[in-house]
């Protein structure tokens, strides 16, 4: 079976990684207690959880685009998507890492749930941070390589200062979670 539909849109890619990395909560959480402690946790957290969902749906949205143009990578390129592809990865890592609370007093290891329960918010605030740099990379990637194509919108997007905007994403980014760890002291 051919996925062709996926490949060739990001628009349907991205919503599809979304709606996994939702999956993969769901199942994570019903897994470790039940679905309606699946059900409630979401209830509890949406924002962080939707907010993470959509940033990882939208790296995977770019990362298609600019794949699908990969003809025009230079080897430069080439590295940076891997390394933006890594935040997605670490987005993933920090949405799911607080579930492991779950889990760990199973274990035996109930210091190391306290540890990450009281860490979560933070553990969470580092993945959506880390969402908005694996953006930010992969649209100077595409200003770059002059990847926008027929996109209106990416054509929009990339005519501003992507370095720029990286470095006050990383400035920002770097600030609100030095400050709330600061705050959680």
């Amino acid at each position: 079976m051919k996925l062709n539909w996926l490949y060739k849109n990001p628009i349907n890619a991205g919503m599809l990684g979304a709606l996994a990395l939702l999956l993969f909560y769901f199942i994570i959480l019903t897994i470790a207690n039940s679905p309606s402690h699946a059900v409630q946790q979401f209830l509890d957290m949406w924002y962080w959880v939707v907010t993470l969902a959509i940033g990882f749906g939208i790296q995977i949205g770019l990362y298609v685009h600019i794949t699908n143009t990969k003809h025009q990578l230079s080897k430069g390129a080439t590295a940076s998507v891997a390394t933006s592809g890594g935040m997605s990865t670490v987005s993933m890592a920090a949405c799911c890492a607080h579930h492991l609370t779950d889990v760990l007093p199973l274990l035996g290891l109930a210091a190391a749930a306290t540890f990450l329960v009281k860490y979560q918010t933070l553990f969470l605030l580092i993945g959506v941070v880390s969402n908005l740099i694996g953006i930010t990379m992969m649209l100077k990637i595409i200003k770059k390589e002059k990847l926008s194509g027929n996109c209106s919108i990416l054509k929009k997007i990339t005519k501003y200062d992507m370095n720029a905007l990286f470095k006050l994403v990383l400035a920002i980014g770097a600030g609100i979670i030095f400050g709330y760890w600061l705050i959680m002291l």
